[in-house]
């Protein structure tokens, strides 16, 4: 998933969220999703 090195400019976790808004929706929900199932667990 990270590959810095492979890319030329160097691409990190935060350009890619910045170029995907949907990535961090899907973020987001794992998140919540986590958090319910930590919470019910």
């Amino acid at each position: 998933m990270m590959t810095p090195t492979k890319n030329k400019k160097g691409y990190k976790p935060l350009c890619l969220r910045r170029g995907r808004p949907e990535s961090r929706i899907k973020r987001r929900r794992r998140k919540i999703v986590l958090l319910r199932s930590s919470s019910t667990g």
